[in-house]
């Protein structure tokens, strides 16, 4: 009993070595005889088991903790905001993505943070994820409400989390911000509506410009046959004016349709800002207070200073009839310049007018938007804005409040690299005198009756011979026979540029020498460059922009005054 007492001790003291951490230890069989062996036997077989069912263990949660790093790990190098709650609505989970785009810290968040989502778009967002707490997973795109309540689109999917017998235990959602393609998408709708609107006003604008032609000329004819009758020269001045904003209309059609530019020319902004300040003061009214705020030094831009202008013209007279009861319209230049002598020439015009809802900021750009009463305006004042400054590589931007007033910014990049050019003197001993009447024979080229009646007689008025042609057939008929022999070409620009066979090459063949005036509703058509300049290079050439008045036309044609003196 002594033996097997003595063995028992040594048993426990080597299982006491195994309970206090030595996982290693093995009992030594041999040390042993008898039942105390074969128990021996036994604890080894079951510290075999244990530690093979420990070693497992460990092996498990390993990697269960790897896969959860891993996890992590992609959650936090993902783009999207990925987010999950328990069923209480606490934060189990959240990238930095997430944390970034709401400016929460999950650990303050108790509940579905719905006070993140827009409120137009929170009730339906409500609905849909009590549903997937239940267990029913949903796609939605929404707009969300990030740090300072500023707005993205974001486009979410969101299911729920299962425990091992798929009861729900709560909800993860990944959300992907959509904003920058939502704005690309509408930037490419945009370019669609106004090349929508280029091709209506390249279709409508030749045959409105050749309407406004007769008006002009049988208007100028009218004021001559009244010349002495004060009254009824009074009656011409509301035609005068309808024209000219007829006119106007046309031209701002006209840009959105536009497929060149003029060559771009440096200029100082505050120039421009002054000229059309001056030209504009009386037409904003007794009522409306102009400050202008200029910056001391130049504020150099690349560009077209006529089309600039008009972008001033159209904020001005937009302020303008937002104050009808009168107010302050301030004009602001400045130069915001980085480090490189790079930056931005700004431009600011603000009132203190009615205001635009905030429903329609996103709008105001558009061609044919306005929040003017009906038969106020045309739509078209802020789009030509925006048109103008897209072209010239800049950005205009609006904010605008109820009862307070609107501010548009335009930005134009700054080129400072060379000085402003002197603007032309206007003194009156600097102006040439108009030069002399000169008569001379004129073949009209012309498709349209009535600007082809009208400009015969005009013509015919003025003392100068005058064969007109409907077409190029008829045109080349009159220069062959022995009875026409022109100096001066009138036809349309689109017509030549566009005819099979050149009018002017083929009149040259018949008659080398002569003048051409080229009629037309946009001037981009004899840019250098272009292709019927480059047609036309080497011949004495004047342009003549539809409408135009018939003081216009005589002037032009006095520039052919040696061709009448040398036939």
């Amino acid at each position: 009993m002594d033996a097997t007492k003595a063995s028992v001790i040594r048993l426990n003291s080597h299982l006491a070595r195994v309970f206090f951490g030595d996982d290693a230890v093995e009992i030594p069989e041999a040390e042993f005889e008898g039942p105390v062996r074969d128990l021996a036997r036994l604890l080894n077989v079951f510290l075999r088991d244990v530690r093979s069912a420990v070693e497992s263990a460990r092996s498990a949660e390993a990697k269960a903790l790897a896969s959860e790093q891993r996890l992590t790990l992609v959650a936090e190098c993902s783009e999207d905001a990925i987010v999950a709650f328990d069923r209480t609505g606490a934060v189990i989970f959240a990238n930095q993505a997430w944390t970034r785009r709401t400016g929460l810290d999950p650990a303050d968040v108790l509940q579905p943070p719905f006070q993140i989502v827009h409120p137009g778009d929170r009730g339906a967002f409500r609905t849909k994820l009590m549903m997937a707490f239940v267990g029913e997973g949903f796609r939605m795109k929404y707009r969300v409400l990030g740090p300072e309540q500023s707005e993205r689109w974001v486009s979410g999917q969101w299911n729920p989390l299962r425990d091992e017998q798929g009861r729900p235990l709560g909800v993860v959602g990944v959300e992907r911000d959509e904003t920058a393609q939502r704005e690309s998408e509408a930037r490419q709708q945009a370019a669609r509506r106004f090349e929508s609107l280029g091709r209506l006003a390249g279709g409508i604008a030749h045959d409105f410009n050749n309407l406004l032609t007769v008006f002009s000329v049988q208007l100028d004819a009218l004021r001559e046959h009244l010349r002495h009758e004060a009254r009824g020269l009074a009656l011409l001045d509301p035609m005068d004016l309808a024209a000219a904003r007829a006119t106007d209309l046309v031209r701002q059609l006209l840009v959105f349709g536009a497929k060149t530019q003029r060559e771009a020319q440096r200029f100082d902004l505050r120039d421009s800002v002054k000229e059309t300040m001056g030209m504009l003061r009386r037409a904003l009214g007794e009522g409306i207070r102009v400050e202008s705020n200029l910056a001391s030094d130049p504020v150099m831009v690349l560009g077209d200073p006529s089309q600039i202008s008009q972008v001033i013209m159209n904020l001005c007279s937009n302020a303008r009839d937002a104050m009808e009861q009168g107010g302050c319209l301030r004009v602001i230049v400045r130069s915001d310049r980085a480090a490189d002598s790079s930056g931005w020439a700004i431009l600011e015009v603000t009132d203190n007018g009615t205001g635009i809802p905030t429903k329609d900021h996103d709008r105001v750009f558009e061609p044919f938007f306005s929040t003017k009463p009906p038969g106020r305006g045309t739509g078209l004042g802020l789009a030509l804005v925006h048109e103008i400054v897209e072209r010239h590589h800049g950005a205009v931007e609006l904010s605008s409040q109820l009862g307070i007033g609107t501010s548009v910014r335009v930005r134009l990049p700054l080129h400072e690299q060379a000085a402003p050019e002197p603007m032309p003197s206007e003194d009156p001993e600097n102006q040439k005198p108009p030069a002399p009447l000169v008569r001379l024979r004129v073949l009209l080229v012309e498709s349209n009756a009535e600007v082809r009646s009208v400009l015969r007689g005009y013509l015919e008025r003025d003392g100068h011979r005058v064969f007109v042609a409907r077409d190029v057939r008829e045109a080349l008929v009159l220069a062959r026979g022995s009875a026409c022999g022109f100096q001066v070409l009138i036809t349309n620009a689109l017509s030549v540029e566009g005819s099979s066979a050149s009018l002017v090459e083929d009149l040259a063949a018949v008659q080398p020498e002569f003048g051409v005036v080229l009629t037309t509703g946009s001037g981009t058509h004899l840019e250098p460059g272009s292709p019927l300049a480059e047609r036309l290079r080497g011949r004495s050439v004047q342009a003549l922009s539809k409408p135009f008045a018939p003081t216009a036309l005589r002037s032009v044609l006095s520039q052919f005054s040696h061709l009448a003196a040398s036939t």
